[in-house]
């Protein structure tokens, strides 16, 4: 039986479509600050860590500046 695997990187348009917004509230997200720091790949390749979006999902959402301070500290924010 094959295993199917999870990505450990998505682009934008996915991150979006996981938390359940438009593209274009995702990068008005982004650019506030209301979601995790995404990591540059490249030039034109910015990702997001599916993992991380998916437990910053699990503990409410935070700020950027929220969740950094709580990783920083050892968990996420609560």
């Amino acid at each position: 039986m094959a295993e199917t695997l999870s990505p450990l990187m998505i682009d934008a348009s996915e991150a979006a479509r996981l938390i359940g917004v438009s593209k274009a509230t995702w990068a008005r997200m982004d650019s506030a600050g209301k979601v995790p720091a995404p990591v540059r790949l490249s030039a034109g390749c910015i990702r997001w860590r599916f993992a991380e979006l998916s437990a910053w999902c699990a503990v409410g959402c935070p700020s950027r500046v929220e969740w950094e301070a709580a990783n920083e500290q050892g968990g996420p924010p609560r």
